[in-house]
């Protein structure tokens, strides 16, 4: 379907204030969105949303130097399902250093999953990344609407 999954995680809540803006985005764009809140929601759940729509948009921390691993757990039993050929776009926040997107890289490359430019930011997010981010979700939702412009 020409739908989104979103999958967020957060550990001190900088991903979750960038989820927030992500959705005003894809809201925009007139695009039906599941979102679930990793690691709470049902796994269940996440595999048949992903499973049936065209995008999957996850919001990820880095984790010492790799995903936060509630989310790396997800991702790899998608990968276990085989569910191939999705839209994809990452977003997260990091400390010292970044790390989630080769991991990400590492579980959706073999799915052969057309990965949007990922977003990472560092810390809080500042107004300018809230709003950079709400304008890359909107992208990304018209990229899955077929309208890239």
């Amino acid at each position: 379907e020409k739908a989104i999954t979103l999958l967020s995680s957060t550990m001190y809540g900088n991903t979750r204030l960038v989820t927030d803006a992500v959705m005003r985005g894809i809201a925009r764009e007139h695009v039906p969105l599941e979102v679930f809140e990793v690691p709470w929601a049902e796994h269940s759940h996440i595999l048949t949303s992903v499973f049936k729509n065209r995008g999957v948009v996850v919001g990820a921390p880095t984790y010492e130097g790799r995903m936060f691993p509630p989310m790396a757990q997800v991702l790899d039993m998608v990968s276990r399902k085989r569910m191939n050929n999705k839209k994809t776009w990452l977003y997260g926040s990091y400390g010292w250093s970044g790390g989630a997107q080769r991991e990400f890289d590492s579980l959706v490359d073999p799915l052969k999953w057309e990965a949007s430019e990922a977003f990472q930011f560092q810390g809080a997010p500042s107004a300018d990344d809230l709003h950079r981010a709400q304008e890359l979700a909107a992208a990304f939702a018209r990229n899955i609407l077929g309208n890239e412009g």
